[in-house]
């Protein structure tokens, strides 16, 4: 133990596994909350073998990412290799990052996700005036 001279706190020595990043925890239960899996299952196409992921599973790290101010590719090592941070936020295996670069350039090649109307009724929506 480390006893600190000026501010009124000790450090210890501990055997929990610590992240950095326990606020994107807080925003992965959001995810979560708001259903964004079973939305993103509705618009991606499932994986050509058995033995790929899901969309979900390249998703929900990148959200993760970007909203830990990630900006690149490579910053996924970050949520990779934050193994505290991917129990908390129950994500398993993530694929690697040249994994992640196939996919994406498979989902942009055929022009993207194409857009959907959401599911809700737009009856009783008022327009704008031209």
């Amino acid at each position: 133990m480390i006893q600190q001279g000026i501010l009124r706190f000790k450090i210890e020595h501990t055997e929990e596994q610590i992240t950095p990043r326990s606020g994107l925890a807080l925003f992965a239960e959001v995810i979560r909350a708001l259903d964004v899996k079973r939305k993103v299952e509705g618009h991606f196409p499932k994986p050509g073998s058995n033995r790929g992921y899901e969309a979900w599973s390249y998703i929900e790290p990148v959200l993760l990412m970007l909203e830990g101010g990630g900006r690149h590719i490579e910053d996924l090592r970050e949520i990779r290799d934050d193994a505290a941070l991917r129990q908390l936020a129950g994500i398993g295996e993530m694929p690697s990052l040249s994994t992640y670069g196939d996919w994406l350039v498979r989902m942009g090649s055929g022009g993207g996700v194409a857009a959907k109307p959401p599911p809700c009724s737009t009856h009783g929506v008022m327009s704008a005036a031209p």
